[in-house]
C-alpha cells in the first residue's frame, strides 16, 4: 500500500549545470613562472560564454545544533527549510561547485552539438562551518561581481587553486607567520605610542636615526 511521504522527511536540492561567466583560460595555473609572453595564450576575458559543469559535489551538512528561532534566519542558516509547528529543520544537501577550476568547465560552442558530455558526482559529508563558509565566500563574490569593481572571477579561480594545489604545511606555516608578524607589528606601534607619550625631551635622540627608522618603515 502507497503511503505519501510527509514533506519534512523529503529533502531536494538543485544546481544547474550550465553557467555563463567570462571567457576562461582551461591552462590557467599550468604555465611556468619562466615561461616567455609570446607563449601564453591570449584570450578575450570580456567575453561571456556558456560553460558545462563536468563535475558537482554532493556534500550532505552534518549538523546536530538546536538553533534559537533568531539564529536560524540570520546568514547562510536562513538556507535551512524550517517547519515551526514541529520544532525541526531539514538536513541542508550541499550541491557544490565551489571547488571547480577553470579545467573543469566546458565551453559549449558549435563543436558541443553532437559530444557526449560527462558528468562526474563525488559524494561526501561536510561540516556546518565549512559549508557556512563556503556559502558566504560563494555570495561575496557574486555580490563583488555584480558591482564589476574587481575580476572577482579570476581572483576567486586564483584562491581556490592556492588552497588545492600549495602543501598543506606551507599554508599553515604561512598563516602563523603572517599572524605573528601581525602580533609584533601591533606590539612595537604600541611600544612607540608609549614611548613618545611619556617622553618629555629629545634629548639622547638622534634625527638621522628617527628619519631612518621612519623611511625603513
Amino acid at each position: 500500500r502507497g503511503e505519501s511521504v510527509p514533506p519534512e522527511e523529503v529533502v531536494q536540492s538543485s544546481m544547474p549545470l550550465v553557467v555563463t561567466m567570462k571567457n576562461l583560460d582551461s591552462h590557467s595555473g599550468e604555465s611556468s613562472l619562466w615561461s616567455s609572453e609570446e607563449e601564453e595564450v591570449q584570450v578575450n576575458h570580456s567575453a561571456k560564454v556558456p560553460y558545462f559543469k563536468t563535475k558537482l559535489d554532493i556534500r550532505p551538512v552534518v549538523d546536530h545544533t538546536a538553533f534559537q528561532q533568531a539564529a536560524s534566519q540570520q546568514g547562510p542558516f536562513a538556507r535551512l527549510k524550517k517547519f515551526p509547528d514541529l520544532g525541526v529543520y531539514q538536513p541542508q544537501l550541499f550541491i557544490s561547485d565551489f571547488w571547480l577550476l577553470e579545467k573543469d568547465y566546458l565551453e559549449l560552442n558549435e563543436t558541443s552539438q553532437n559530444r557526449t558530455l560527462n558528468l562526474t558526482l563525488s559524494y561526501s559529508a561536510v561540516s556546518l562551518f565549512s559549508w557556512s563558509i563556503q556559502v558566504q565566500m560563494a555570495e561575496q563574490w557574486m555580490q563583488q561581481s555584480e558591482y564589476d569593481l574587481t575580476d572577482t572571477q579570476r581572483d576567486s579561480f586564483m584562491l581556490k587553486r592556492l588552497y588545492l594545489d600549495t602543501n598543506p604545511y606551507f599554508l599553515a606555516f604561512s598563516a602563523a607567520f603572517i599572524i605573528l608578524h601581525s602580533v609584533f607589528s601591533m606590539l612595537a606601534f604600541k611600544n612607540d605610542i608609549q614611548f613618545w607619550r611619556q617622553n618629555e625631551s629629545m634629548k639622547g635622540l638622534s634625527a638621522r636615526s628617527m628619519m631612518v627608522s621612519f623611511v625603513m618603515q
